[in-house]
C-alpha cells in the first residue's frame, strides 16, 4: 500500500486550476512558491487528467479521428502475404 501523500492529488488538481499560466513547468514553479511541493510530472499528469492543455507553440496539435463512412484500407497482413516473385529481372540487371 503506498504510503499516504502529504498533499492529496484533489488539493494539487484545485491549486494547478488556480494558476494562470497553463505551462506545467511554470505551474510547478508557481506552486513551488506557495508552498505546494509536487514533480514536474505529477503535475503534467494532473493536468492531463484536468483537460487543462498547456501553450503549444507553432502548429496546434493534431489528433487524428478517422471518418467512419470512409473505406478502410487493407490490412498489412494481407499485403504482406501476397508472394514475393519477378516475372523478369529488374531493369539494372543484364541476363
Amino acid at each position: 500500500m503506498p504510503a499516504p501523500r502529504k498533499y492529496p492529488d484533489e488539493l494539487r488538481k484545485r491549486a494547478v486550476r488556480e494558476v494562470r499560466d497553463l505551462r506545467p513547468r511554470r505551474v510547478h514553479r508557481q506552486l513551488g512558491r506557495e508552498g505546494v511541493h509536487a514533480a514536474r510530472c505529477t503535475i503534467e499528469r494532473l493536468m492531463r487528467e484536468d483537460g487543462l492543455e498547456g501553450v503549444i507553440r507553432g502548429q496546434r496539435r493534431r489528433t487524428t479521428i478517422p471518418e467512419p463512412t470512409t473505406p478502410r484500407p487493407p490490412p498489412w497482413s494481407t499485403a504482406a502475404s501476397k508472394p514475393l516473385t519477378a516475372n523478369r529481372p529488374g531493369p539494372g540487371r543484364a541476363s
